[in-house]
């Protein structure tokens, strides 16, 4: 598979690509300040996803009017695929400012349709090739250049033959530990299913050798023992709250699950404008909901407006508290962030964060502790859904996929046996390496 690289972290926008993100961020805001409020499953989620898709593909296009034209598709670097896999041909990595990772661009639409039908897609601020800064790839980066050189010279190998080169007979499979969240307060029930399904998922396999395991202690470990014992593990996948904040946290009260009831008027999405002064009314004007949503979007649309050398001084010492950055995981014993777990200067490849809104809130800061790839929600979600979606995601991921293949094919799988209308299949994005694989780890 090739990936379409996208690049415009550099470009300096526009004003109406700048109006078209300032939108995006505040009619998401409002959406997901009245799901909150009303119901998570209202099947208007699609209508509006779609409109803040066509907003953000407008937004791209203003800056790059060729980016998503169907001949970019012939170049890119590519992703290997195994013999017997049925993967689209294409994917889109968005190469983008850091103060625009947060959106989600994995509603890209078109106007006809959203582009993940075609292939997957990511985001990062670096391309899928790492950084450009003049260091040694990583460990799974060379053992993916290993494999796309050996096909080259020998041709297409079978994912058991590839394993068998790349790991050792006495080397044991990649782990990745559970971590049930959620604080003293998380029903260990619920958790514990998760986890049932996610390492069901990825060890029961049809076929083909076994490419990741998960490690499940009896409980979450002390923030201190994780970070003594993080260089053990490959991946971490963290069941906390999906369907609300935790209690305490910015903004927003917790809310029964699985409330079926429809959005008010009030909330509905307007038709997309490029009127660049729209947005930015909108928000002083107080429209998009609670504290919590305000403050956000605020940030947000404070570093998209500003210029590359203020939005710079804003990420650096003295600027105010950005309520994105008050999150964290909660553990048992006391919450833990991105930047703790990377003290020990080593942070595992795959980060997946079942928890509330946590691409927006996240993402940008565990690629910045050294992740290389990270699957979280950009909406609320009911619990039971995140868990089921979570097993699709790691079942595809056993057949060797792509993090972002994985995705793409949890979200179609979810949306086959739910209906479209149902958010599960729009809840959630990859930010970093989307080509990242468990053969690789």
């Amino acid at each position: 598979m090739r990936w379409i690289e996208i690049d415009i972290r550099d470009r300096r926008l526009p004003p109406r690509a700048t109006a078209c993100c300032e939108q995006a961020a505040l009619q998401l805001a409002m959406l997901e300040d009245g799901r909150l409020r009303h119901g998570l499953n209202d099947p208007t989620l699609e209508h509006s996803a779609a409109a803040i898709g066509q907003l953000l593909f407008r937004a791209v296009t203003e800056i790059d009017r060729n980016a998503f034209a169907a001949d970019r598709g012939a170049a890119g670097p590519r992703e290997p695929s195994w013999p017997g896999s049925a993967h689209p041909p294409f994917g889109y990595h968005l190469i983008l400012p850091a103060a625009l990772l947060g959106l989600p661009w994995n509603w890209l639409h078109n106007g006809l349709r959203f582009l993940i039908e075609d292939g997957p897609i990511s985001v990062a601020p670096t391309g899928l090739g790492g950084p450009e800064e003049p260091e040694a790839p990583s460990a799974w980066r060379r053992r993916r250049d290993d494999v796309m050189l050996a096909r080259e010279a020998l041709g297409p190998e079978t994912l058991a033959a590839a394993i068998g080169r790349l790991r050792p007979a006495d080397c044991a499979e990649p782990e990745i530990l559970f971590l049930a969240g959620g604080g003293r307060a998380r029903p260990p029930v619920g958790g514990k299913e998760e986890a049932k399904r996610v390492r069901d998922a990825l060890e029961t396999i049809a076929s083909g050798p076994l490419l990741a395991r998960l490690a499940m202690p009896d409980r979450d470990p002390a923030p201190g023992e994780l970070i003594r014992r993080i260089a053990r593990y490959q991946g971490i996948h963290y069941a906390g709250r999906t369907a609300s904040p935790t209690p305490g946290g910015f903004g927003v009260p917790p809310r029964p699950e699985g409330r079926h009831r429809a959005l008010t008027g009030d909330l509905a999405v307007a038709e997309p404008t490029l009127d660049p002064d729209a947005a930015t009314a909108a928000a002083a004007a107080g429209q998009t909901g609670s504290a919590g949503a305000r403050a956000e979007v605020a940030s947000l649309l404070a570093d998209v407006a500003a210029p590359p050398r203020r939005r710079a001084a804003r990420r650096g010492e003295g600027r105010r508290a950005d309520p994105l950055e008050a999150a964290s995981w909660l553990l048992e014993d006391g919450p833990i962030h991105p930047e703790t777990l990377a003290r020990m200067g080593t942070m595992p490849s795959l980060i997946f964060s079942n928890s509330y809104r946590s691409a927006p809130r996240l993402a940008a800061r565990f690629l910045r502790a050294g992740a290389a790839a990270f699957v979280g929600t950009h909406v609320a979600i009911d619990s039971a859904e995140a868990a089921a979606f979570a097993a699709r995601f790691y079942r595809s991921l056993a057949t060797g996929a792509g993090a972002a293949v994985a995705l793409r094919e949890a979200a179609l799988a979810c949306r086959a046996e739910l209906g479209s209308d149902h958010p599960a299949w729009l809840a959630y994005g990859l930010l970093g390496s989307g080509d990242l694989a468990l053969p690789f780890l």
